[in-house]
């Protein structure tokens, strides 16, 4: 066994801020017995856990300024000289002690000898400072992970008070009291740039600034219960955790000084969600149970893997660590995830107080509580979401909601039962009108007919300068079946919920396409197969659920079907002949290859693969009869409710008696009504509002101009006498600003000849092609028509039924959504890709506006048992 060095120890008796002093010969109150030397020879050896803890806050606290941060640790031993020998060491906190460990955390080896000095060795001066100049934590840089390294006589103070912290140590036969028992308190790294001297500090100042160690470590076991809840899995093992000591022992009160308690029933959490169509609402309620660490004036709570403090009023606190609620923008989507961590007592009492510590196991995975059932994400418009925490820290949670997700917080007694608790509430996304999900947007059809040289396709109002159209992202989506016949172009995504039949004969260039993913329903076996007729390009992946029929020939030599990506088919394929395949192709069922039928890809079938009698067949990769394919693509298609509940609620917030009304309907009654020729209706910051009782109703040439330069615009259009809200027939409408125009129609809404809807920058002079700042919304049981070379900038909203019929030359820059039936003779719809962008970030990328689409509750039981 290493001995130790001859060194003189000088005791010190007192402190002053600046130095250690009293005079010789005099005792500090309690000081300890004379133990000679010679006992090192019966040295023990022991094994043990250290805890380290900050001495910082009590060295700030005299005023003196701290180079290093320091490490204290208290050692609890019997009258003999011991050798502490670490082989196992589990640091567990770690504050900046370089040298020592140089920061990390983690298992060290190192050994030394502690020596009780005799009455001989005690001196009424204050130790002798080391003759090394560099005092930056020298002491740590001494005491290196190093076995057989030793403890000089200078860095060890010894004192006669009762223990502050004590350190598990695991020999059985080395016996500990608490009367007669010396407590060794190794400084390591302790600096004061003052004196450029080491200082220490007695048992007097030790036993004052108790309460700071005790707080400072309770601060510590709680992190340390935080992080080892957190990390225990399923099948994983335990993990133990020791609390900080205690004076007052098992079951005292708040102010007796240090009990830590464990309770399954301490704390609920409630997440209840609302949804906004249907009125009913998913109810989560679980306990969540709590560790709380009851101090001198304050409490230390660990719930629902958070570490709040609360204050002595019970009214006050702050959070220490959170708990895993995450709030933020994801994919420009305000999510919202809580996962909860339950706590649940091992044993017959669901309530226990433990001074040691506990130990934690997890038996079952974690289980997501919300989306279930009818609930799903991503949330609507207009849903809420409440969550309600009963607890003794429910202030700290108050903040903490306010704080992290900017709801609305209140607190009082929700249920009646006499506890408090915070409660937040939360709202489904933004309005984020004007959007639109794609260019054309179909709902309660049978069928969508479009043909003769329809076009579809994109542009970005949001770029600059603006070119309107030759974009390949105008998304269409069909609530029916779809029939598109000679020179149809769609340059986006189709999606259609039953079968489609694609007829074309083109002859010239540019041939029917689809640019985008095509996506078509159906079911296999039902007759109303999907087929290809003609010579349509197939750009993207092509995925129908139904039977498949192909007769890709039209009149002209060479000129037959084609898919440039992979086919997947729900059922059989009874007929496939003058087609060319670029890429793979999987089918359910069987599938007979016919004449001119090529396949540069692999052949998957659950079926048979034939050939039709004198077939010219090329598969070029493998083929594969008998197999399992994966499935095709199910169209998935957005889900509009109708508009008419809120052009009622506008009709009834603007027919008030406070707004401003410019006249029965007429262009030349509304002129005359403001003086203005030609008549403009502005905005303001807060919006303004117009009420028309009779529709606007606009004639050869004339202009309505929405000055939205200031603001916004809200209209309520009633129905002129033919039951028409917005009518214009070689009239025009521009809207001049970067602020949108929403009018809400009683009636129908006609546009005709040579007429117009356009919106321009704020002086009036340059076309912006801005759909979003004009949106007409109009009932299920109205009509929309487009007919005879109009152009119209903007967006329609008509879901859930509006019949709306575009023909002749119509163009569209924006955005139809209702009960298209008909797209024929030249119809152009140039979708405006602004109208899909997210709602607006919010600042740091954090959700702060109270809103939440996406939802996810998750809940994980850990078991607490006695250590």
């Amino acid at each position: 066994m290493p001995t130790s060095r001859s060194r003189a120890v000088h005791w010190p008796f007192g402190f002053s801020k600046r130095r250690i002093s009293r005079p010789s010969g005099s005792r500090s109150p309690g000081s300890a017995r004379a133990i000679s030397t010679s006992n090192v020879s019966s040295a023990k050896t022991v094994r043990g856990r250290l805890r380290i803890f900050s001495l910082d806050p009590l060295f700030s606290s005299f005023g003196d300024e701290v180079v290093c941060s320091s490490a204290l640790v208290i050692i609890q031993y019997v009258d003999t000289a011991v050798q502490i020998d670490l082989h196992t060491v589990q640091i567990t906190s770690v504050y900046n002690v370089r040298g020592f460990l140089k920061g990390s955390v983690g298992e060290v080896t190192s050994s030394f000898t502690i020596i009780p000095p005799n009455d001989s060795q005690r001196a009424g001066t204050r130790l002798r400072q080391s003759p090394r100049t560099d005092h930056h934590c020298r002491a740590a840089e001494q005491l290196g992970p190093v076995a057989g390294t030793f403890i000089s006589e200078e860095k060890i103070l010894y004192m006669a008070d009762r223990t502050i912290a004590t350190v598990s140590m695991g020999d059985a036969d080395v016996e500990r009291g608490q009367s007669s028992v010396l407590g060794i308190v190794l400084l390591f790294a302790i600096v004061i740039t003052v004196s450029m001297s080491v200082v220490v500090v007695g048992s007097g100042a030790l036993a004052d600034a108790r309460s700071s160690v005790v707080d400072q470590s309770a601060v510590t076991s709680m992190g340390e219960l935080q992080s080892a809840t957190a990390s225990v899995e399923p099948g994983g093992g335990s993990r133990q955790v020791s609390f900080a000591d205690s004076d007052a022992g098992v079951g005292a009160a708040v102010g007796d000084g240090g009990v830590t308690t464990v309770d399954e029933s301490s704390g609920t959490i409630t997440v209840s969600v609302t949804d906004a169509d249907s009125g009913a609402t998913e109810t989560i309620t679980r306990n969540v149970g709590a560790v709380t660490y009851e101090g001198d004036s304050e409490r230390l709570v660990y719930q629902a893997g958070g570490v709040f403090r609360v204050g002595p009023d019970g009214e006050s606190g702050t959070v220490v660590s959170p708990p895993n609620v995450q709030y933020q923008y994801r994919n420009g989507a305000p999510t919202l995830r809580l996962s909860i961590t339950e706590l649940a007592v091992d044993g017959p009492n669901t309530r226990g107080s433990f001074d040691d510590g506990v130990e934690l196991r997890q038996a079952e995975p974690s289980t997501r509580r919300f989306p279930t059932g009818g609930f799903e994400n991503p949330l609507e418009h207009g849903d809420s979401i409440e969550i309600t925490v009963e607890s003794v820290a429910y202030p700290v949670w108050a903040d903490f909601f306010e704080q992290r997700t900017g709801g609305t917080v209140t607190t009082g007694d929700f249920d009646g039962d006499g506890q408090q608790a915070a409660r937040v509430t939360l709202e489904g996304p933004p309005d984020v009108s004007p959007t639109a999900p794609g260019a054309l947007v179909t709902t309660n059809i049978p069928q969508l007919s479009v043909s003769n040289h329809a076009l579809i396709d994109s542009y970005d109002s949001s770029t600059t300068p603006v070119s309107p159209g030759g974009g390949t992202n105008a998304p269409v989506y069909v609530d029916g079946s779809y029939d598109p016949n000679n020179h149809v172009q769609i340059d986006g995504d189709l999606v259609v919920a039953e079968h489609a039949t694609f007829d074309s004969n083109d002859n010239a260039p540019p041939r029917a396409h689809i640019e985008g993913k095509t996506i078509t329903g159906g079911t296999p076996g039902s007759g109303s197969k999907t087929k290809v007729n003609g010579n349509t390009q197939f750009k993207g992946l092509f995925s129908t659920t139904d039977d498949l029929f192909v007769e890709g020939k039209n009149h002209n030599p060479g000129k037959r079907a084609r898919f440039e990506d992979d086919v997947y088919v729900g059922g059989g394929v009874t007929n496939f002949r003058d087609v060319r395949v670029e890429g793979d192709m999987y089918v359910q069922g069987d599938i007979e290859l016919g004449d001119d039928s090529h396949i540069t890809g692999d052949l998957v079938a659950g079926g048979e693969i034939t050939e039709a009698g004198g077939a010219d067949v090329t598969v070029e990769g493998a083929r594969d009869e008998n197999a399992n394919p994966p499935s095709p693509r199910s169209p998935n298609l957005p889900t509009l409710g109708s508009v008419a509940g809120e052009i009622t609620a506008t009709k009834d917030s603007v027919d008030d008696g406070d707004n401003d009304n410019p006249g029965d309907g007429t262009i030349d009654e509304i002129e005359s009504y403001n003086n203005c020729d030609p008549c403009t209706l502005t905005g303001s910051a807060g919006g303004n509002e117009y009420y028309i009782p009779d529709g606007i109703n606009l004639y050869d040439s004339e202009t309505l101009i929405f000055d939205t330069s200031s603001g916004p615009i809200t209209v309520y259009a009633g129905p002129n006498a033919g039951g028409t809200s917005l009518y214009l027939n070689d009239g025009s409408i521009e809207v001049h600003g970067d602020n949108p125009v929403r009018i809400y129609n009683g009636g129908g809404f006609e546009m005709t000849g040579d007429t117009e809807v356009v919106t321009k920058d704020a002086t009036g002079t340059t076309e912006t092609y801005r759909s979003q700042n004009f949106q007409v919304f109009v009932k299920p049981s109205e009509t929309v028509n487009f007919n005879g070379q109009p152009s119209f900038t903007g967006v329609v909203h008509g879901p859930g039924g509006t019949d709306i019929t575009l023909t002749n030359h119509v163009e569209i820059y924006g955005a139809i959504i209702g009960e298209a039936t008909d797209v024929s003779n030249h119809a152009t719809i140039h979708f405006d890709e602004a109208l899909l962008d997210s709602p607006p970030r919010a600042p740091g990328g954090n959700g702060d506006d109270g809103r939440v689409a996406y939802l996810t509750v998750e809940t994980r039981e850990v078991t607490v048992e006695d250590d």
